[in-house]
């Protein structure tokens, strides 16, 4: 999905490393394992300051369905917006939150991701796989994380 923009994409979104760095970590979450310890790339994600049309135009409704045949990638994606809500809420309970500083892009690059991928995961709820992940206590089981061949 990625592979088939326009010569010249990456560079309509501001020419920014941190947006051709979102632009590859979307990539690898719909391309292959990642690590949910791999601080590097879930910074480039949650990181980058990106506009709403810039996650709209990057990830695709392509995307996040492919993104729903690697569970074990989806849901790590939506603990880590959790994640990142919760740090944000306890940044704000601290008086430490302001409009400069990466918590609130963070704050905002999540509900953004999660605005663009809500409606693709709902139009999968009888995934028994998206049902575990959104419903499920735990999530998913550990035999069902691997990548779905659906």
């Amino acid at each position: 999905w990625l592979r088939r923009l326009p010569t010249g994409f990456l560079h309509t979104m501001g020419n920014s490393d941190s947006h051709a760095a979102f632009a590859d970590g979307v990539r690898r979450l719909v391309d292959e394992d990642v690590d949910d310890s791999d601080t590097a790339f879930w910074s480039s994600i949650f990181t980058a300051s990106l506009s709403v049309e810039d996650i709209f135009e990057v990830i695709s409704p392509s995307a996040v369905r492919n993104l729903r045949k690697r569970p074990r990638n989806l849901q790590l994606i939506l603990r880590k917006m959790a994640s990142s809500m919760a740090s944000v809420c306890a940044s704000t309970d601290e008086g430490q939150l302001t409009s400069q500083n990466s918590s609130m892009t963070a704050a905002l690059t999540t509900v953004r991701l999660l605005t663009r991928m809500a409606p693709f995961l709902h139009e999968a709820l009888d995934s028994s796989e998206v049902h575990d992940i959104l419903w499920r206590p735990g999530g998913l089981a550990e035999g069902d994380a691997k990548t779905s061949t659906s």
